[in-house]
């Protein structure tokens, strides 16, 4: 398929309630919505790089420059026959997987329309519906903790899982434990403690866990090998696995009995399913982790939970969980059974609310590429290069070059990749490190100067004193009980030789407070 355009929409959206990890409080989302547009095809993905470098060494920032620069002109303007043949267009890429993982969803999603399939049967599902649970970020007291465990069980969820950290561990699990006895109940340490920790985790062995998630180093595996090896409940290893390759040592190493599939932390769903097929080939149970997606995201990891191999309950919550509004429609619900709809519709199987979706790019930034890739034979009218180009963009300012054609910008970057715009017929303009800034138009309005244009006098485009006299006598015929008049609009080039006097007034009106304002509000 011809890749025609690519768009990026960094968006931010409020969290309905503070959630709070081992590794800070978060109060909003940034994530990056990708749009490709495919032969009249349109696919979302995407990308769950947040704006800090707490969970991965990504950022909003760091995967939006490697979009711009190096995934996005690696295939746009391509004919891609297949995912793996945009993949190798990338390979040089290292790292940076909730980058890749944004693009390749975007692009799972156009391949899936196109042969007018959902997502989960493209991907290998084969469930029609898949079970659920809720990730509770840490409470300041064991009674919140609970209070919020109740409405979510009351709500259908069929597993609870909640975030601990040094001092808000096992007192936590023993009141939940006393609370619900028989609830499916997983902890997430998201990386907080250290091997000599080993006696709080033997105590937690005594509660009836689920998993123990990710509790030593965020790249280690050798360690949770030796940990693992101390305690009947099973590590799950999140932060530690980017790959096949980490999945095969960790399951070699004896360094966990379950995997957590996340496709932003992987690279994409190529690299899961890879996962989720070596894991069932060696009995290990999946499942799929969260990044607190809005409902585009949600719609892939939903259709990727419902391989078979995903046997435990998902990180998969209802829209409402995180936000008071998705940008998807029909929003994702939990059924009273804990289980959760796979959508049927071609692709991700939901709509993306355009309106919605412009009120949260409209509050950040939006990018849009689009028209000719560097190396097409079609070439630039114009192209300056060698300059400061200033983009307006809050995650990539400055460019050296940009290139127009038809009236509309197709490319900025660097100068070496702006020359492959250029012909024999392109004007090229050395700006020898000038600089170029968009130009700005300016439209607004001032809400009690439009309250007085309507309430008040207008003078405006009367031009001479003869009709500013006139309009003041037709004031006052049709304000006879007037106690004052107040108005604005008068030009000092309507008194080209003397200026604006008050005889002007007096000869009109001669028992009441007059004053007139000029048109730009300063005389």
């Amino acid at each position: 398929m011809k890749i025609e355009r690519i768009t990026l929409n960094h968006i931010k959206m409020e969290l309905v309630s503070p959630f709070t990890t081992s590794m800070g409080t978060e109060y909003d989302e940034e994530h990056i919505i990708v749009r490709v547009d495919a032969e009249g095809i349109t696919g979302w993905g995407e990308c769950v790089a947040e704006g800090t470098p707490f969970y991965s060494y990504e950022t909003v920032k760091t995967a939006w420059h490697i979009l711009q620069d190096f995934l996005i002109p690696s295939i746009l303007g391509k004919n891609i026959k297949s995912i793996d043949d945009a993949i190798n267009n990338y390979s040089k890429v290292r790292g940076h997987m909730m980058a890749k993982a944004g693009l390749e969803a975007a692009l799972w999603d156009v391949f899936a329309k196109s042969k007018n399939i959902s997502l989960s049967k493209m991907l290998g599902g084969k469930r029609d519906k898949v079970d659920v649970g809720v990730s509770i970020g840490i409470q300041k007291s064991e009674s919140e903790l609970i209070k919020k465990v109740n409405n979510y069980l009351n709500e259908g969820y069929k597993r609870i899982k909640i975030k601990i950290s040094p001092g808000y561990d096992i007192e936590f699990v023993k009141a939940l434990r006393k609370e619900f006895p028989k609830i499916l109940l997983q902890v997430d340490a998201n990386s907080a403690y250290e091997l000599k920790h080993i006696k709080l985790f033997k105590e937690l062995d005594e509660y009836n866990l689920l998993l123990i998630e990710q509790p030593l180093g965020y790249e280690d595996i050798f360690n949770h090998s030796k940990l693992q090896r101390e305690l009947k409940t099973p590590i799950c290893l999140d932060e530690s696995i980017h790959s096949l390759d980490d999945t095969r040592a960790a399951v070699e190493l004896e360094s966990c009995r379950v995997i957590n599939i996340k496709p932003g932390r992987v690279g994409g769903f190529t690299e899961s399913k890879l996962i989720h097929d070596y894991c069932a080939s060696k009995k290990i149970p999946v499942w799929h982790g969260g990044m607190l997606e809005s409902g585009i995201g949600r719609a892939g990891n939903v259709a990727l939970a419902s391989l078979p191999n995903f046997t435990l309950p998902g990180d998969i919550s209802a829209s409402k969980r995180y936000y008071k509004e998705d940008i998807v429609e029909p929003e994702f619900t939990v059924n009273k059974d804990g289980t959760m709809d796979v959508p049927t519709k071609p692709g991700i199987g939901v709509e993306v609310s355009r309106k919605k979706l412009l009120i949260l790019i409209i509050s950040i930034i939006t990018l849009l590429l689009n028209g000719c890739r560097p190396g097409d034979s079609e070439s630039a009218d114009i192209v300056f290069k060698n300059g400061f180009i200033f983009t307006v963009d809050s995650l990539s300012s400055t460019k050296e070059a940009l290139a127009i054609k038809n009236g509309k910008i197709i490319f900025t970057g660097e100068d070496k990749i702006v020359k492959k715009f250029i012909s024999d017929r392109t004007k090229v303009i050395d700006l020898n490190s000038k600089m170029i800034l968009p130009g700005f138009i300016d439209s607004h309005c001032h809400v009690i100067s439009s309250y007085r244009y309507f309430t008040e006098l207008n003078l405006y485009g009367l031009n001479s004193v003869k009709k500013i006299q006139e309009a003041i006598k037709k004031y006052l015929l049709s304000h006879p009980d007037a106690k004052y008049i107040k108005g604005r609009g008068w030009s000092d080039t309507d008194f080209p030789k003397t200026g604006p006097n008050k005889k002007i007034i007096d000869e009109i009106v001669k028992d009441i407070p007059v004053s007139f304002s000029s048109d730009g509000l300063n005389s």
